[in-house]
């Protein structure tokens, strides 16, 4: 890109509010490391991160301040070197790290603690990690500015694609999967208008007061950092008897383990003698697939929230809670509320940028500091498996090369306003339920209690 016209551009409104979202102790870093198993070629691979970045500029891009006029933006000065992929030689090590993902989190801990210079260096960074056993850890460290979890399935399919070709003569049979589940629908459900959406948030608010109730736990051992905790059903039956469940109660996986959630915020802070009122839970919503056009120009796909409060008499019956959630969920999105929430915030962001930076920025913390007690995304099937255009749950991509694909281990970064954060996820058969914990506001110990309570709270369904 040696044209000055074409190097640079200007930040996307989602990514600019995530930008405006990352502050000290509470970095957007997030990294996805892959276990592989089997022979690796290392130039192959470097070879095949160096390609698919072609498509990606942002991934090789710092940014800069423009002024234009009396507007201030962030833009993207795309760089002609593209991230290099890392190499760490481990294999030497005396002893193999038997609990692996204990072993992963504590090596990224002090990288994801940092918060990046992103006027300085890339939004993202991969390193190949080289362990006795023929064992390979590839890290895909990200900032949530350039990428999101469906853009880094769908990066890694095309690289993975590329090294396939390249070490066994062909395109895999894998080529054209979904980077997630979410992404394999095709819904096109047009907003409420802005008017009709601030009328029935104003009478929400009315009965379910935003902020009221958080998820206070014991005083915190540091001021900021995140603690990874993830629980694993591996039983294919018991995966099957939940997703049932759920559907039973004309809901989903998401429905029943915000359900769980709250029942298990309201047992933990009873138990502590806590006052628990309104529990206002926050679930992320892909919005690709669901609004024309949603792919953005730094790949960062707009994930807007939709908000669930529920009361303590409501929480007084877990299966009328779980349909509660469920309904509540479909009507919501069904109306549009989570696309006319994404086109205020990207509304207000529009309109401000004619203000510096520095004023802009804490206007927009006050949007996007409204406290939550809970956020919980579900990612669906990694790389499903399609028969007839629908997933069929299992995972397509398993070998890469000659590379058997064993195990995932992430992080993603919690925020000021919501102290917890659960991922679902399934991979190669196995159902993750990933809990991120911000030390600002529970400690490790809770933690682990915690994310316990919600295990015991979603099998209490079955």
């Amino acid at each position: 890109m040696s044209d000055q016209t074409e190097s640079v551009f200007p930040l996307d409104l989602p990514s600019e509010g995530i930008f405006m979202w990352e502050q000290p102790g509470f970095p957007q870093t997030d990294y996805g490391v892959f276990q592989f198993r089997g022979p690796c070629d290392v130039a192959a691979l470097q070879n095949a991160f160096t390609q698919a970045q072609k498509e990606k500029p942002t991934f090789h891009a710092y940014l800069t301040e423009k002024q234009s006029g009396l507007y201030h933006q962030k833009w993207w000065r795309v760089q002609p070197e593209p991230a290099p992929l890392e190499l760490e030689d481990l294999r030497d090590m005396p002893e193999f790290p038997e609990d692996m993902e204990a072993w992963v989190h504590e090596r990224m801990t002090p990288v994801v603690m940092r918060g990046q210079d992103l006027t300085r260096q890339y939004a993202v960074s991969f390193r190949l990690i080289l362990l006795p056993r023929q064992t390979q850890l590839l890290v895909f460290m990200f900032n949530h500015v350039v990428t999101d979890g469906g853009g880094l399935y769908d990066f890694l399919r095309d690289t993975f694609r590329i090294y396939h070709r390249e070490t066994k003569g062909r395109d895999p049979d894998w080529a054209g999967a979904p980077g997630i589940h979410a992404q394999s629908k095709n819904q096109k459900i047009e907003a409420i208008s802005l008017f009709r959406f601030f009328l029935r948030a104003y009478r929400t608010n009315k009965d379910y007061p935003h902020g009221q109730a958080s998820m206070p736990a014991s005083i915190p051992e540091f001021d900021s950092g995140r603690r990874i905790i993830r629980h694993i059903i591996t039983d294919v039956k018991e995966q099957s008897a939940l997703r049932a469940r759920a559907r039973e109660a004309g809901g989903s996986l998401s429905d029943l383990f915000m359900a769980a959630s709250k029942l298990a915020i309201q047992e933990f802070n009873d138990s502590r003698n806590a006052s628990t009122e309104i529990l206002t839970h926050g679930l992320a919503v892909n919005l690709r697939g669901r609004v024309p056009a949603a792919e953005t120009r730094s790949m960062g796909n707009p994930m807007s929230g939709i908000v669930i409060p529920t009361s303590r008499s409501e929480r007084r019956d877990p299966d009328s809670l779980l349909r509660l959630v469920a309904q509540r969920r479909k009507m919501m999105l069904a109306e549009g509320y989570d696309i006319a929430m994404s086109r205020l915030l990207q509304s207000i962001s529009a309109h401000t940028r004619i203000l510096p930076s520095r004023y802009r920025h804490p206007l927009m913390r006050k949007f996007l500091d409204w406290p939550i007690s809970f956020f919980l995304t579900n990612l669906g099937v990694v790389w499903p498996r399609m028969e007839n255009g629908r997933p069929t749950g299992e995972t397509a991509i398993t070998h890469v090369g000659d590379m058997e694909l064993v195990d995932v281990h992430s992080s993603v970064g919690p925020t000021k306003n919501n102290g917890l954060a659960m991922i679902l996820r399934t991979f190669m058969g196995k159902f993750y339920c990933v809990f991120v914990f911000g030390l600002n506001r529970i400690n490790e110990k809770d933690g682990a209690i915690f994310s316990r309570l919600v295990m015991e709270k979603a099998r209490a369904y079955l």
